[in-house]
C-alpha cells in the first residue's frame, strides 16, 4: 500500500520470464481510496458505539454504588461520591460548560482510555483543554486524533518511563481545532524525525511491518484536506517523549465570537486522567 498525492494505492509487482529470459515486471495499481475512507468511518463509528456501551455499563455500576450508599445510610459518602463523579472531565457532557461538547470525541477518548489502561498506560486530558462546540467533520477528526493516540500509547508502553502516560490537549479557536498529543515514551530518534510521515515508514521490527507505516501519512492527508497541518513539534523533551500537534481549520461549529488561544504545543506537561484521577 502506498499513499500517492491524495490517493491510497495497492501496488502489486509480478515478475515476467520466458524460459531463462527475464522480461521484467508487471505492476498492477489498484485505487482503494474510497474503500479506505469507508474503513476509517466504520472504525470511528465502531469506537463510538463501543464507548457508548462501556459508558452505559459504567454508569449502571455507579448508580448501583450510589444506591447502596444511600440504602446503608452513608449520606456523606454518597455526596462525596457524586462530587467525584461531577469533577470527572467527561462527566459534564451536553452542558454549556462542558470541556468536550462533541459526543464523537468523548466517545473516542472513553474507548482509547480503556484500551490504554489495558496496556498499562494512563490517558489523561490536559487541564486547560476546552471544546465548547461540536465538530462539523467528526469522522475526519476522530481518525486523526485516534491515530495520534494509538501511536502515543505504543510509544509510552515501550518506553522506559514509569508510570506510562499519554496526554491529549484540545483547544478551539473560532472554527479551528488545535490538537496536541505527547507521551512518556523515549521520543523519536533524530534519524527518524524526517521520515515519520513518509508512506510505508514504520519503526516496527521487520517481521511486524506488514500493513503498517500509513497511519501518520493518512492522518496528515486528512488534515491537509481541511487546509491544516500535522507535524512533529518536538522529538523529545524534559520528562516526556514526542509531541505531535495538528491544526484543523473549519471543523468546528462557528462561535458567535472568536477566541484567541495559545499554541497547545507550548502548554505544560500536566493534566488530568480521563478517569478523574491524578
Amino acid at each position: 500500500m502506498l499513499v500517492v498525492g491524495d490517493r491510497v494505492l495497492v501496488v502489486t509487482a509480478q515478475p515476467v520470464r520466458r524460459g531463462e529470459r527475464n522480461l521484467g515486471h508487471v505492476l498492477t495499481l489498484r485505487d482503494r481510496t474510497e474503500l479506505d475512507e469507508l474503513a476509517r468511518e466504520r472504525s470511528a463509528l465502531r469506537a463510538l458505539s463501543d464507548a457508548l456501551r462501556a459508558q452505559a455499563h459504567e454508569y449502571t455500576n455507579r448508580l448501583h454504588t450510589l444506591a447502596g450508599l444511600l440504602d446503608t445510610g452513608a449520606a456523606v459518602e454518597a455526596r462525596d461520591y457524586l462530587r467525584e463523579l461531577a469533577a470527572a472531565p467527561l462527566a459534564t457532557e451536553g452542558r454549556d460548560g462542558a470541556r468536550l461538547a462533541d459526543p464523537y470525541l468523548r466517545g473516542l477518548l472513553a474507548a482509547k482510555a480503556a484500551t490504554a489502561s489495558e496496556h498499562g498506560v494512563a490517558l489523561r486530558l490536559d487541564e486547560d483543554s476546552h471544546l465548547p462546540r461540536r465538530l462539523t467533520e467528526p469522522l475526519d477528526v476522530v481518525s486523526v486524533v485516534g491515530n495520534l493516540l494509538d501511536n502515543a500509547v505504543k510509544a509510552a508502553e515501550s518506553g522506559e518511563r514509569r508510570p506510562a502516560w499519554v496526554e491529549l490537549s484540545v483547544l478551539a479557536e473560532g472554527g479551528t481545532l488545535h490538537v496536541a498529543v505527547l507521551d512518556s515514551g523515549d521520543g523519536v530518534a533524530e534519524q527518524d524525525a524526517e521520515r515519520l510521515f513518509r508512506s510505508g515508514f514504520t519503526t516496527r521490527a521487520a517481521e511486524d511491518r506488514s500493513g503498517h507505516g500509513l497511519g501518520l501519512t493518512l492522518a496528515r492527508q486528512l488534515v491537509r484536506r481541511h487546509g491544516g497541518e500535522l507535524r512533529l513539534a518536538l522529538a523529545r523533551g524534559d520528562g516526556h517523549g514526542a509531541v505531535f500537534v495538528a491544526r484543523l481549520p473549519g471543523v468546528l461549529e462557528q462561535p458567535a465570537d472568536d477566541l484567541l488561544v495559545p499554541d497547545p504545543a507550548d502548554r505544560p506537561v500536566t493534566g488530568e486522567l480521563l478517569g478523574g484521577e491524578r
